[in-house]
C-alpha cells in the first residue's frame, strides 16, 4: 500500500519512518510544493533518494509539500504514474493512498491519475469547500486517503481520520510511524498466544459507514462507474457436493 506525506508549514518528518516505508513502497516517488510565484511544482522520480533530497531541502526552508511513495497495485511502474497528479483545471495537486473500485481505468493507468483527471472534469471550483461536492468525491474515494494542496500551500484531505498526525504531519498510513517493538518486548512479540485478535479491516469499515450515515446530501452515481459489490463468503461448502452429484446416507455401523 502507498504512503502519502502530507507536510505543514513548520512541521517536522519522520525521515526514520518515512525511508523504511521507501524500501516496499519503491515504485515511484514524487512531491509537490507551493512556488514564490503562487503556483505548485512538482517533482517525480523512480529514485526515492532524490525526490527525498528534494523534500529535506523544502523542510529547511520551512515549505509545505506532499510527499507520496508508491506501491503499484494498477499501472505499469513509470515516473508518469508516480503522484502526485495535477488537477488543471483547479490549480491543485492530488496524492491518492488506496485502491479506486468506483471508475473504469485505462490500461497501464494508475487508477490513482484516472481519479484526478475525472475529477478536474467534473467538479467545479471551490469543490473541496463544498460539503454537496466532497461527499461526491468520497463516493469515489470510498475508504481510500486523498490529500489536496492549492497554490498556497493549504492541504485539504478525504479521510483524514485514516491516517495519522505527527509533529505537523500527516502520514496516510498510521502504522508507518508506529512505534517498534523494544527488546523487553520481543517475547510477547513472536509469541503466538500473547497477540491481540487483528481487527483493521473491521476498525476501517466500522468509520467509513458510520462518516457515510451521517451524511445528509448523498451524491447521485455517475452513468460509468461501476457499481461496488462487497464480497460475500460462498454459501457452498467446498466439500458439499456438486451440482447434480448425488450422496448416499451413511447408516450407523455401515459404509456408504
Amino acid at each position: 500500500m502507498c504512503l502519502i506525506i502530507a507536510k505543514q508549514i513548520g512541521g517536522s518528518v519522520d525521515w526514520q519512518a518515512v525511508d523504511s516505508s521507501a524500501t516496499f513502497n519503491n515504485d515511484g516517488a514524487g512531491v509537490c510544493y507551493p512556488t514564490k510565484a503562487g503556483t505548485l511544482a512538482r517533482f517525480r522520480s523512480l529514485e526515492y533518494a532524490d525526490v527525498k533530497t528534494k523534500c529535506q531541502k523544502l523542510e529547511k526552508q520551512g515549505l509545505p509539500f506532499i510527499l507520496h511513495l508508491r506501491y503499484a497495485t494498477h499501472g505499469k511502474v513509470s515516473k508518469t504514474n508516480a503522484h502526485p497528479f495535477r488537477l488543471k483545471s483547479h490549480g491543485l495537486m492530488m496524492a491518492h493512498n488506496g485502491i479506486i473500485s468506483t471508475l473504469t481505468i485505462p490500461k497501464n493507468m494508475v487508477d490513482s491519475r484516472a481519479l484526478a483527471r475525472e475529477l478536474d472534469a467534473i467538479m467545479p471550483r471551490g469543490f473541496l469547500t463544498d460539503d454537496g461536492r466532497l461527499t461526491a468525491v468520497e463516493d469515489l474515494a470510498q475508504t481510500s486517503r486523498l490529500t489536496f494542496m492549492d497554490a498556497s500551500g493549504h492541504l485539504f484531505f478525504v479521510n483524514e481520520d485514516l491516517g495519522k498526525w505527527k509533529n505537523g504531519v500527516w502520514y496516510s498510513q498510521p502504522s508507518a510511524i508506529a512505534p517498534r517493538p523494544t527488546a523487553d518486548a520481543l517475547g510477547s512479540w513472536w509469541n503466538p498466544d500473547e497477540w491481540d485478535e487483528p481487527k483493521p479491516v473491521a476498525h476501517v469499515m466500522d468509520n467509513y459507514h458510520a462518516r457515510r450515515a451521517s451524511k445528509t446530501q448523498m451524491a447521485t452515481p455517475r452513468k460509468n462507474a461501476q457499481t461496488f459489490k462487497p464480497w460475500k463468503p460462498t454459501q457452498t461448502h467446498p466439500d458439499a457436493p456438486r451440482k447434480g452429484g448425488k450422496t448416499k446416507p451413511v447408516k450407523k455401523g455401515g459404509k456408504k
